[in-house]
């Protein structure tokens, strides 16, 4: 669990450190693609899933449906980057204190209510979901930084393991 949960520290940091980068201007700009949407809107959904993790996992039953969706997170860089390091932290006491164990998930469009399905899964499980849906978030991010002309690293948004990939199929310095 130690070896996801540091993957995923690593790819928040990398967010905090896009934020680090940006105006307030920026991070609140629509932008309009196929979809409509704005940089902290993007990394307000991601932060709200790991805050759905992180405060189910007591209970072992983990509700991606009802999340905070604070505003504020949204439309407030600091606050957004207090959130990531609030939640590295978290995760980094996480990986040293549990191991991996069963919970019961509730996810977005399963179904309605309090009729909708939990679905058995497992903290390791969930946390390679949230280390894909965060990658999927910042992939959309760095096309939006791009589009109004704010430099992404060209890894920025890239899975750990195509990174790993590349890095392996690199051929040989001489």
């Amino acid at each position: 669990m130690k070896i996801k949960v540091d993957e995923i520290i690593s790819i928040l940091g990398r967010g905090v450190d896009l934020l680090g980068r940006i105006d307030d201007a920026v991070y609140c700009e629509p932008v309009e693609l196929a979809f409509r949407g704005t940089l902290g809107g993007h990394f307000r959904h991601d932060l709200d899933h790991y805050l759905a993790f992180l405060e189910g996992l007591a209970a072992g039953r983990i509700d991606y449906e009802s999340r905070r969706r604070d505003h504020r997170i949204e439309t407030d860089r600091a606050a957004a980057i207090a959130l990531s390091r609030e939640i590295c932290d978290r995760l980094a006491r996480l990986a040293v204190e549990e191991e991996d164990g069963s919970v019961f998930v509730r996810q977005e469009g399963s179904g309605l209510g309090n009729d909708a399905r939990w679905m058995p899964s497992s903290r390791l499980r969930e946390l390679d979901f949230l280390l894909g849906h965060t990658v999927h978030h910042q992939a959309l991010t760095a096309i939006i930084c791009r589009l109004v002309g704010v430099e992404v690293d060209g890894d920025y948004g890239v899975a750990p393991s195509t990174l790993r990939h590349r890095e392996r199929l690199r051929p040989c310095a001489r």
